[in-house]
């Protein structure tokens, strides 16, 4: 392989299609330079093939952030919520060491940030990049995050001497050619009981004096920056309605033919909006935000499941993504989960630990990922 790098792919554009091979919305050219703003030149680097397949996006994780960027989350919050356990042991003491963390990851997504898929024969060159990348940049430990179960870098990773630690899981929905009406109608096997619930959510909202409304990006503005601020707030977390309306805007320059936002209004005012992004037969669900009028009225059940499910069949995606949390629900409404995994290696000393509090996190985490869709699966 011989490698070029860079911290920005502007004038790279066709060389990192060829090499990335973008299979997903999230590793186009398109996305990464949407999300390069105000990232500093010692926290993105894109290293890419330039005879042949393969890249990587590496990322500088400071940890304890924003939920999905920490690669330890989940070892602290062991049931998947919000509210982290009581720190003990080592592990504890070893986040310091730990970070930052040189970690190849695609921004704004739960996928690893390596690239080039099967066409990869072997991952050991891209892999001895990411760790010349955290010696560049002075990070005790590197990762490659969001690993989906099979992804071919896989056994590489463990050869490699990554050590498996649990993740999110990716709560998805196929479509494939079902109308709302179809996917209502699943819902008579699971009993009388589930089919009047799902009912009773759309008749709620129809009900609810709320119209609907399909506007560009453009449109995004502090009135419905301050509705997706209100979720933000009960995970602990505090930006500006000025940056989340920066942040659009710019989504709407680089990703605008892909996007698609629809508001719910009550009287000229905004009660709840949701922002999609269709791309090659997948629909991405990346922002939301209610109003407490609109949560009264099933408005969450209704904007996230029913309202995109309909758009997701007019506009024939055969997949619906829809990120981490709130499984029970989204299980509950036709969601799979499909698991990811963060491979670390961490300073010597600290992998031993790790491994040991991992293996046993993970174990527990897939069990309750599977009790889950086996409760709901049970009822059909």
């Amino acid at each position: 392989m011989r490698f070029a790098t860079s911290n920005t792919l502007v004038g790279l554009t066709e060389a990192w299609q060829r090499a990335a091979q973008p299979a997903s919305l999230y590793a186009t050219a398109e996305w990464l330079t949407c999300n390069e703003s105000g990232v500093s030149e010692d926290s993105l680097r894109y290293v890419l093939d330039t005879s042949g397949p393969g890249a990587t996006v590496v990322r500088k994780i400071q940890g304890g952030g924003f939920l999905g960027s920490d690669p330890l989350w989940l070892l602290f919050h062991p049931e998947g919520t919000e509210t982290p356990a009581v720190e003990q042991g080592d592990l504890a003491t070893a986040v310091s060491d730990l970070f930052p963390l040189a970690a190849a990851a695609l921004p704004g997504s739960y996928l690893p940030g390596l690239l080039g898929g099967e066409a990869v024969k072997d991952w050991t060159p891209l892999l001895a990049a990411l760790e010349e990348t955290a010696c560049d940049w002075s990070c005790p430990s590197t990762g490659v995050l969001n690993v989906p179960d099979g992804h071919p870098a896989v056994a590489a990773l463990r050869e490699y001497g990554y050590v498996p630690v649990p993740s999110f899981a990716q709560a998805v929905m196929t479509v494939k050619d079902q109308s709302l009406e179809d996917y209502v109608a699943r819902f008579q096997r699971r009993g009388r009981v589930r089919r009047a619930r799902v009912l009773r959510e759309m008749r709620s909202f129809e009900q609810a004096g709320m119209k609907m409304l399909e506007v560009g990006l453009d449109d995004f503005d502090t009135t419905h920056a301050a509705l997706h601020l209100r979720q933000l707030r009960r995970y602990g977390h505090d930006f500006s309605a000025e940056w989340l309306v920066e942040l659009i805007q710019r989504s709407a320059r680089y990703l605008g033919p892909w996007a698609r936002m629809a508001v719910a209004e009550r009287d000229g005012v905004p009660e709840a909006f949701t922002i999609c992004y269709a791309h090659n037969s997948e629909l991405h669900v990346k922002m939301s935000g209610f109003s407490e009028y609109a949560e009264m009225n099933s408005g969450y059940f209704y904007m996230i499941f029913y309202e995109v499910l309909a758009y997701a069949q007019r506009v024939g995606a055969n997949r619906i993504e829809y990120g981490p949390l709130t499984y029970e629900a989204k299980v509950g409404r036709g969601c799979t989960l499909e698991p990811r995994t963060n491979f670390l290696k961490a300073p010597s000393g600290w992998n031993k630990p790790l491994a040991d509090a991992a293996f046993a996190a993970d174990r527990d985490w897939r069990s309750r990922l599977t009790e889950i869709e086996r409760v709901w699966k049970s009822v059909e």
